[in-house]
């Protein structure tokens, strides 16, 4: 098993941000990296001081600044009646932060989120009003290839967004290096990011990048860990815990990322995910790393395994006789966890081992009483910091 030393990110502790305080995004900024890992390490002590296990000490993330290869900006009016591009101010509903730079995202973001600004009032493209919903710009998804140094870019309108989005491109592609631009638009009043009217305008609509040893696709839509260089760190540990030859069954999958970085000690691995193009980008991501041991399908996990590996219903539900045999299970649900029918399901299963990867506490504990209820015990509890600056943690539990 991977153990590791306590290092440091090699990153000035003395970077200034001039939106802390204002922002509502790095919380814990002004609070030196070694006294944040151990503020997180507290945390995850505290939300499982319930069960009975040993917490290790927490893995820092490679990079303190600029780690993260996604953001989702607002666009806004300013106090000068100008466009404005950033983040919530802090607490607040309907006020913004200008962002000049970020220090969390790719320095040269800072060019980028000008150039757009000026893009926008040169052309006099409005902002969209969130209290009178008038306006024509609504947001902007950036995501960075830390592989290909390039950027793709999600353009959110009321309308036009596929316009909109071709002159974003004509005026950034000589100055920034964009792989893909891309118009969605969103007529709906709801106050939150839907992408579900996209149109390519310029390039392409997908990325390269890496973690580890495989390279990945990645389309405009699909989950990527936001911090590549910590997520190598979890996948090594994951891949670490897996026997030579086992059979390996990796629920809540997307893209496939860990079922490829552990293809070449698993026997095969069989990955299920709700979202279908999810599964389309894991098969693609599965031939781009030459790795033919993967299978995948798409649909709710609760509802596939049931279909897959067991007969019956309710109280009389029972694993099917021909039902395969995993030996590690391997769970990465989204913030809000799985339910009991599913932790259930596979303990039914009787892998030698249950790796769950949490990005959140809000059913961690829930979660894990389900499979001690079941017999397993906890065997390791690893927190990853893949969220520097943030009050957030990853944390990795091994049950056998």
């Amino acid at each position: 098993m991977t153990t590791y030393k306590h290092f440091i990110p090699n990153q000035d502790e003395s970077k200034v941000c001039d939106h802390f305080g204002l922002c509502g995004g790095c919380k814990l900024y002004d609070i030196p990296y070694t006294e944040q890992l151990i503020l997180k390490q507290d945390r995850v002590k505290k939300e499982l001081n319930r069960f009975d296990c040993v917490i290790d000490p927490i893995v820092p993330s490679p990079l303190r600044f600029h780690y993260r290869n996604k953001v989702e900006m607002t666009f806004f009016t300013d106090e000068n009646g100008k466009v404005g591009l950033g983040f919530h101010e802090k607490g607040q509903f309907n006020r913004f932060v200008n962002v000049r730079k970020c220090v969390l995202s790719p320095e040269e973001n800072g060019e980028l989120l000008e150039h757009i600004r000026e893009w926008a009032d040169h052309h006099d493209y409005p902002a969209y009003q969130k209290k009178t919903h008038e306006g024509l710009l609504r947001y902007l998804i950036i995501r960075d290839s830390f592989l290909e140094k390039n950027k793709l870019l999600i353009l959110i309108a009321k309308e036009n967004s596929q316009a909109l989005a071709a002159s974003l491109a004509e005026t950034l592609k000589d100055h920034i290096n964009i792989a893909g631009v891309i118009g969605s638009n969103q007529p709906e009043i709801a106050d939150a990011v839907l992408l579900n009217h996209q149109a390519l305008a310029y390039g392409q609509d997908y990325l390269f990048d890496q973690i580890g040893h495989c390279r990945f696709k990645l389309p405009s839509n699909s989950f990527f860990q936001v911090n590549t260089a910590a997520a190598t760190l979890l996948y090594e540990h994951i891949r670490s815990c897996i026997r030579s030859g086992e059979n390996v069954l990796d629920l809540f999958c997307g893209a496939g990322t860990i079922s490829c970085y552990i293809a070449d000690k698993a026997q095969s691995v069989f990955g299920i995910e709700v979202v279908e193009s999810a599964i389309m980008s894991a098969a693609d991501n599965a031939a781009i790393n030459n790795v033919y041991n993967l299978s995948f399908t798409s649909g709710r996990v609760r509802e596939r395994l049931a279909n897959l590996y067991f007969i019956g219903s309710g109280e009389e539900q029972r694993l099917r006789y021909d039902a395969p045999q995993f030996d590690t299970i391997i769970l990465d649900p989204p913030r809000s966890g799985t339910d009991k029918k599913t932790c259930a399901r596979v303990a039914a299963l009787k892998p030698r081992q249950i790796i769950y990867v949490a990005c959140g506490f809000e059913n961690l504990a829930y979660n894990l009483r389900s499979f001690i209820d079941a017999g397993y015990k906890i065997n390791q509890v690893l927190p990853f910091d893949f969220f520097p600056n943030t009050p957030h943690v990853e944390v990795f539990v091994q049950m056998l």
